[in-house]
């Protein structure tokens, strides 16, 4: 296997430079990982880096990690339950959201998450985190049948959201999932 000189370059120092709405090298981190994985301990402390560029690119990087190795957040667990990264950033907020799908959870840790993301979807002033937490409710109520009525509550309220990022998202899970009177968008009621 071939190796970069991003495999041993710091991720602080790689992930540094410009503004959060540039995902800057954070690819190279993932790919820096995935050719290292004892590099991952690195790149997880970066989520509380005192920069909050290098923590949303941290933040980035470690979700895009989770998406084809959800084991490296066993050991993390608590953190993120206990939303330890949550820097009050919409940026990092969005991907620690996303990670939280991929945790082994019991059902009260489950049921913790899902007032947690009820929360967020009402109160958070991002529509990108909103969107997300409704997502991650989605997902989640696959592996929860006993929260299927918080779902559908938030389901219904997003379907009926000033927002229109977050009724689009609403009506293509809405369609997903079975009917249920309480979660119709009334605008596209027979």
């Amino acid at each position: 296997m071939r190796h970069t000189g991003t495999d041993m370059e710091p991720f602080s120092s790689l992930l540094k430079g410009g503004d959060r709405r540039s995902i800057g090298r954070a690819d190279e981190a993932v790919d820096s990982v995935r050719r290292a994985p004892e590099r991952f301990d690195e790149l997880w402390a970066c989520l509380a880096h005192e920069d909050p560029v290098v923590r949303m690119r941290a933040a980035d990087a470690v979700e895009k990690i989770t998406r084809f190795d959800a084991t490296v957040l066993a050991s993390r667990k608590q953190a993120l339950l206990a939303n330890t990264f949550d820097d009050g950033t919409p940026e990092v907020r969005w991907h620690l959201i996303a990670m939280l799908r991929r945790l082994p959870l019991d059902a009260a840790e489950a049921a913790n998450i899902f007032k947690r993301l009820d929360r967020l979807l009402r109160e958070d002033e991002s529509r990108i985190v909103k969107t997300a937490a409704l997502q991650t409710a989605f997902e989640l109520r696959q592996q929860f049948p006993g929260r299927e009525k918080t779902f559908s509550a938030m389901l219904a309220f997003a379907l009926r959201s000033p927002w229109p990022s977050v009724r689009a998202r609403a009506r293509k899970l809405s369609a997903q999932v079975e009917p249920n009177p309480n979660t119709r968008d009334p605008k596209h009621t027979p």
